[in-house]
This record gives C-alpha cells, sequence and structure tokens, in this order.
C-alpha cells in the first residue's frame, strides 16, 4: 500500500513539472511554438491513470496553451495509462512515452497526429528538464544542450516550474 502511495504522489509531481514546464516552453521555446501552432484552437489533451489516478490537462486556446490540473469531461486527445504500475516507469523516466506505448501501458483515444505532436514537445522538454544521465536512458538521440538550452532550462526551471509562468 505504501509503494502504491509513494508511486502515485511521484506520478502526480511529474504531472504537474510536466504541465507546468510545458505551458511555461510554449511561450519561449521555438521548437515548442513551431509544433503546437497546427494545433487548431480550441483543443483539448488529457492525460490520466486509470481508474481514478492523477490526471493533466492542457488547453490550447486562443494561441494560448494552459495547464490544468482538473479532468476535463470531453477532450480532443485523451492518453490514459492503465494502472499506477504501467505510469510509473513512463512518468519516472525510466522508459520513454514510445516503449511505453509499445509496452501497451497506456491507450490513445482521439487525434493520432495530435498525439505524435504532443509526443514531440514533450520529448523537447524531457530534453530540456532531464539530466543527461537520465535523458540518454529515456530518449532516442540527446544532442548536447547548446548555450540557448542552457539559459531555456534555466528559465524553464525558475520561471516555469516554480511560478507556473
Amino acid at each position: 500500500m505504501l509503494e502504491k502511495s509513494i508511486k502515485k504522489t511521484t506520478i502526480k509531481i511529474a504531472m504537474v513539472c510536466l504541465g507546468r514546464a510545458f505551458e511555461s516552453a510554449a511561450r519561449f521555446d521555438p521548437v515548442i511554438i513551431e509544433e503546437t501552432r497546427t494545433w487548431k484552437a480550441p483543443v483539448s489533451i488529457r492525460m490520466r491513470v486509470l481508474p481514478c489516478g492523477p490526471c493533466m490537462t492542457l488547453i490550447k486556446n486562443r494561441g494560448k496553451i494552459r495547464y490544468s490540473g482538473k479532468p476535463q469531461k470531453s477532450c480532443d486527445l485523451e492518453i490514459s495509462f492503465k494502472n499506477i504500475q504501467s505510469a510509473f516507469p513512463v512518468m519516472a523516466g525510466f522508459i520513454n512515452a514510445e516503449a511505453g506505448f509499445a509496452q501497451h501501458r497506456m491507450i490513445v483515444k482521439g487525434d493520432i497526429p495530435l498525439a505524435m505532436s504532443l509526443i514531440r514537445c514533450i520529448n523537447r522538454l524531457q530534453r530540456l528538464m532531464l539530466p543527461r544521465v537520465i535523458s540518454k536512458r529515456v530518449l532516442k538521440r540527446v544532442r548536447p544542450l547548446t548555450l540557448t538550452d542552457v539559459f531555456q532550462r534555466l528559465r524553464l526551471y525558475s520561471t516555469g516550474i516554480l511560478f507556473k509562468y
């Protein structure tokens, strides 16, 4: 029981960090700005753990992306992890999202091109957020960080995750 609550808390923290980082990076990171430009507004994306685990929602409206920890009743894309044990390795950075999908840990409902675009954005965020030791295990290719990437990482940590700006 204690192990399950620790995993659930870890997933909840990872979703909050990912959601806040996504909202922040969508304002300044050119790769994510370009990728999300193709999303038709309004669009909502929900990521959750079944049956009643942590949930995160990203909403694009009027050109801005907003993170919400609350579940929406309807969404354009829903990525559902089958249970806490399936979500933990993906959200904790032990395996990447593609491997999690290949291992049938998650279910994708909705717009598949939007899901692929979201995965590209999440890979970019993981490159900026995670240390190289972890990102080598999670991402397929890890290029060295440029000076601009280092400043974006600092901005993401300081204003994005801590202050949700």
